[in-house]
């Protein structure tokens, strides 16, 4: 059963954005490319307003590269030590939700600024975005790309 428990908290992380580049790449294509959708001074506004608090957020990408690197060892180590790896699992979802939690309120804070039929449309923009996610996600390329290592039965 501990397995189990490790094996889904090692597919949430990894889920989550593995690589350092993932969410520390910038605005999430679905934010930037619902953005896109409205009239382009403004877009470009909004654009402008999430790119600031990505790149104020650079050196949390390292503190999650490093994060990162230390949950690997911590997997790969002779003696697993469970409460170490559960503490480092945790430490990089609080520094993703801190980063996520600046990203929507900037967001929030610039969409208060648009026209009701504006936020209509970057509403629809959006849930189209997330929609070809979806679809995406169900070809079996996709999946097989984006599905975790498979755990390892002892």
């Amino acid at each position: 059963m501990r397995l189990a428990a490790v094996a889904v908290f090692t597919a949430m992380v990894w889920a989550s954005g593995a690589s350092a580049a993932g969410r520390c790449s910038g605005v999430p294509p679905y934010l930037s490319s619902a953005v896109s959708s409205l009239p382009p001074e403004k877009a470009k506004t909004v654009r402008e307003a999430l790119r600031a608090v990505v790149a104020k957020q650079s050196a949390d990408c390292a503190t999650l590269s490093t994060l990162r690197g230390e949950m690997s060892a911590l997997l790969t180590a002779p003696k697993f030590d469970r409460a170490a790896y559960v503490s480092k699992i945790s430490a990089i979802q609080q520094l993703k939700a801190k980063n996520m939690t600046a990203l929507n309120e900037t967001f929030a804070e610039q969409v208060e600024k648009l026209s009701v039929e504006e936020r209509k449309s970057l509403d629809a923009a959006m849930r189209a975005g997330k929609a070809r996610k979806k679809d995406d996600a169900a070809t079996p390329a996709a999946a097989a790309d984006k599905a975790p290592p498979a755990a390892v039965k002892h």
